[in-house]
């Protein structure tokens, strides 16, 4: 889950950082850590939710969407989709540790 807590500090960050965790970190993580393969195997143990599962699988291929784009880290984190995916990935993470 440290993909979404990447994903959900990035308002926190300045544009640089917000530059490098997306296009560096974030677009491997994002399709690595979250791929289907691997939420299937934690929705099989029941480690989550199927709620939270398919939350995660929509904040993965609206983050896919949105890094392909390529927009610029000072613009980023301004734009109205990617504060909806920030936001969502907050409510997931928030979820989760509860």
């Amino acid at each position: 889950m440290d993909t979404l807590r990447v994903l959900s500090s990035l308002s926190e960050l300045p544009a640089d950082e917000v530059d490098y965790q997306v296009y560096e970190n974030l677009d491997a993580d994002v399709r690595a850590a979250l791929c289907m393969d691997n939420l299937r195997e934690i929705a099989q143990a029941e480690l989550l939710s199927p709620k939270v599962v398919a939350e995660i699988e929509f904040i993965r291929d609206a983050t896919v969407l949105l890094i392909d784009r390529r927009i610029p880290g000072a613009d980023l984190t301004e734009h109205d989709e990617w504060r909806h995916v920030i936001s969502r990935a907050k409510t997931a993470l928030d979820s989760i540790s509860k």
